[in-house]
């Protein structure tokens, strides 16, 4: 499923980095990786450093900026099972 990037939460962020899927571009990534090594070397060097913050501590400002530096309006994340 595809979400807006005004939708981006904690919850969704962090549902984004335990999954398997880049939310950036939909192919596979490592758990605990925020995007696949094909997007997350895109980014300035900087911006791949913020994105190693604590979901508290600016996470989530750091996924979105990484989302409008890619160039992606919306975001790939797991459905909810349930």
């Amino acid at each position: 499923m595809t979400i807006c990037l005004d939708q981006l939460t904690d919850a969704v962020a962090l549902r984004s980095l335990v999954s398997k899927i880049c939310p950036a571009c939909g192919r596979r990534k490592r758990e605990g990786q925020s995007l696949c090594p094909q997007d997350y070397f895109r980014l300035p060097r900087p911006l791949r450093v913020n994105l190693w913050q604590k979901i508290t501590d600016g996470y989530l400002e750091a996924l979105l900026e990484a989302m409008k530096t890619l160039g992606t309006g919306r975001l790939h994340v797991p459905a909810i099972k349930g």
